[in-house]
């Protein structure tokens, strides 16, 4: 797939017919305008670049228009209206192949975007090429606008990014548990919490060797997806849509409690929120198993680095460390547009024990 997150602006001067779009229908109406537009440019007589630019704009609103060779000739049809933006940063992909595939390309591309923690912005448009006889092989220009890249230690990854993100698939559910937990099964007992469950496939395992599990996500979509695969599985465990930062104001409490991808995704300050919650629901002694990226895994895609001393800062108080170990998270064989560590993203394996 040909895509690149570009960080120099780059600015379009358009002529076209705007448009409202409901129930999702951008298709019937970008056609709708687009008919409308050439009709005004041919019946003008004005000389184009033949080059169709489908711009998509907030509050469902659409844009359809084209480059003007002479844009300073007086005579444009009052019907057409100028569009000037300009994108600071983007992505850029350019698709191969049948426009009725678009649908499903935006769609991935947005879910590769949220998995490496960017923020869409807006405009975003698609830029057509010229007349191809085999559809198979017509080209189309993406251009999504992104935010300015938020700054990991200040910002918690949000609930929109994790729901674009689980609409696609997800790189962390690989359909079993992650090997380092597999690896210290036999040290956890008791009651257990898995914070940030996901769709429960670690949950599951451990609900399968008799422990009493609890999972929670933030999300209803994975729960439902855990609870399907419990069903499936003859499996008995609890999964619950609640979010790990309000774990100080719950009453359960567990004997143990992991972590699978969770601790990451934290701003400085929710950090603390976080590992506060942890402290109140589980039992002083009880302890947490812990899997998040390493600062040694190179590049910015996917959550936030952590190194060994923001883990040894954060349970400095309460909790005794009684383990960090370099490690790999297990993804998706079938990624595309990651350039992860070969063998996986580099990570930490964290054990920490309760005080008290």
């Amino acid at each position: 797939m040909n895509s690149e997150i570009i960080e120099e602006p780059i600015r379009f001067h358009l002529h076209g017919i705007s448009g409202v779009v409901e129930n999702e229908k951008y298709g019937e109406v970008g056609l709708r305008l687009m008919n409308e537009m050439w009709q005004a440019v041919k019946g003008a007589k004005i000389p184009t670049t033949g080059i169709n630019h489908w711009v998509y704009l907030p509050d469902g609103k659409m844009f359809v228009g084209v480059e003007l060779r002479t844009p300073q000739q007086p005579a444009i049809p009052d019907q057409l209206e100028p569009l000037d933006f300009e994108l600071p940063r983007y992505l850029k992909h350019v698709h191969v192949g049948q426009y009725q595939a678009l649908p499903q390309k935006w769609k991935d591309l947005k879910t590769q975007l949220a998995a490496r923690g960017e923020v869409i912005g807006s405009p975003s448009l698609e830029v057509y090429g010229h007349h191809c006889e085999d559809p198979a092989k017509a080209e189309t220009t993406i251009f999504i606008g992104l935010k300015a890249k938020p700054d990991q230690k200040t910002t918690t990854i949000d609930r929109t990014t994790f729901e674009s993100i689980y609409s696609g698939q997800p790189p962390w559910e690989i359909g079993r548990p992650q090997k380092a937990f597999l690896d210290v099964a036999e040290q956890i007992t008791g009651s257990l919490l898995d914070a940030g469950c996901g769709t429960g496939d670690n949950a599951l395992f451990f609900a399968s060797r008799g422990i009493t599990v609890t999972g929670i996500d933030f999300l209803a979509e994975p729960i439902k997806l855990a609870k399907r695969k419990a069903t499936e599985r003859g499996v008995t465990a609890t999964f619950l849509v609640k979010d790990a930062l309000t774990l100080k104001a719950w009453s359960e409490r567990f004997d143990s409690a992991i972590d699978s991808g969770l601790f990451h995704v934290f701003s400085d300050d929710d950090r603390r929120r976080y590992v506060c919650g942890l402290a109140t629901v589980v039992k002083p002694g009880g302890r947490l198993f812990l899997l998040c990226f390493s600062d040694a895994e190179p590049g910015e895609q996917g959550p936030r680095r952590v190194s060994r001393k923001e883990i040894e800062d954060a349970f400095a108080e309460g909790w005794v460390v009684e383990r960090i170990e370099a490690t790999r998270f297990e993804v998706r064989a079938d990624l595309k547009d990651f350039s992860f560590s070969e063998g996986g993203p580099k990570a930490w394996f964290v054990v920490v024990r309760r005080a008290g």
